[in-house]
């Protein structure tokens, strides 16, 4: 594996933490947690990628969970 190319792709996601999108990043206060949370859970383009992420959690979950089609299937041994 080359892990010159795995640093050079994971640099950007680690070094974007100090940049702010739009007012209401930061943790000025002791309650920088709550603020946060609210902003998150306020602010619409936040929304919008939480309901992407809440989306494709489930779409993952029910195929996880979804019996398989196909396939050699062990009949019943109590039939």
């Amino acid at each position: 594996m080359n892990f010159t190319r795995l640093y050079l792709t994971a640099l950007p996601a680690l070094a974007g933490g100090s940049a702010f999108a739009h007012p209401g990043h930061g943790a000025s206060t002791t309650l920088g947690f709550i603020e946060g949370l609210v902003h998150l859970l306020t602010e619409p383009d936040h929304l919008g990628m939480l309901a992407v992420g809440v989306a494709t959690a489930v779409v993952v979950v029910r195929r996880l969970r979804a019996p398989r089609r196909g396939g050699s299937q062990r009949p019943d041994p109590r039939r």
